[in-house]
C-alpha cells in the first residue's frame, strides 16, 4: 500500500485509474462490481465500511486531509469515467494544501473524451498562485 505520509507535509495531487470504490460514491454507482476499496482507503479519514464491516483505519493518512475533486464540486453528478460499466473508477484527489484552491472539475466533457481512451477524462483546474 502506498504511504503518502512518507512524502511529508507538502501539497500532493493523487490521481489515476484506481479501479476502486469511493466512500463518497456509496449509493451512487450501485452497478459497480468486482472493485475493491484498497486504493482509496488511504484517501479518506479512518472509517469502517458499512457494506462489508471492514475497518480501513490503518490505511488512513495521519497528516493529510484528502478531497475527492469531482465529488467535492459535483456532489450529485455520478461522474462516470468508465462508460462500459457505468462506473467511476478514475479519480483526482488533492490534500489540504490544494483543496481550497480548486476552481473547477469536469468528467468526460472534453472534445476527445470518448475517442482518447476507454475511460472518460477527469479534469481539474487549481489556482496554484495561492499555494
Amino acid at each position: 500500500m502506498l504511504d503518502l505520509d512518507n512524502l511529508g507535509d507538502i501539497p500532493i495531487v493523487y490521481l489515476g485509474d484506481l479501479n476502486s470504490f469511493s466512500l463518497e460514491d456509496w449509493g451512487f454507482n450501485t452497478l459497480q462490481t468486482g472493485l475493491g476499496y484498497g486504493p482509496l482507503s488511504l484517501m479518506i479519514p479512518p472509517y469502517s465500511n458499512p457494506e462489508t464491516g471492514s475497518d480501513y483505519s490503518a490505511y488512513s493518512s495521519a497528516i493529510h486531509n484528502w478531497a475527492d475533486v469531482h465529488r467535492t464540486l459535483n456532489p450529485t453528478d455520478l461522474g462516470l469515467t468508465y462508460p462500459s460499466y457505468d462506473s467511476r473508477i478514475d479519480f483526482i484527489y488533492v490534500n489540504q494544501f490544494l483543496s481550497s484552491n480548486i476552481i473547477n472539475s469536469t468528467t468526460g466533457d472534453t472534445a476527445h473524451a470518448i475517442s482518447g481512451s476507454d475511460h472518460f477524462s477527469v479534469d481539474v483546474f487549481i489556482n496554484l498562485s495561492l499555494v
